[in-house]
């Protein structure tokens, strides 16, 4: 199956946005790991993104993550190229 043909099946059989759980990141059993980057991997095949819980950042950070974000997508164009070159 080509990339083409993959990208149009997952975009015709995509339904919801998948949601992995994150609580065996850090397990000493490795085929819980495996298990977990098959999940994430199957994920970007498919759809391309993926929510994330059981991560362990504190909301402020993700709070603080957004703004930034939101800062930076508003800047023009050339404030954007200018702050990817430093």
């Amino acid at each position: 199956m080509s990339l083409i043909q993959s990208a149009e099946a997952a975009q015709s059989s995509f339904e919801r946005i998948p949601i992995i759980d994150l609580k065996h990141l850090n397990s000493p059993d490795a085929s819980l790991q495996k298990s977990l980057a098959r999940e994430i991997r199957k994920a970007c095949i498919d759809v391309g993104f993926f929510y994330i819980q059981n991560h362990g950042l504190p909301g402020a950070l993700i709070e603080d993550f957004l703004w930034e974000s939101k800062e930076f997508f508003s800047l023009p164009l050339e404030s954007k190229l200018k702050e990817d070159s430093q």
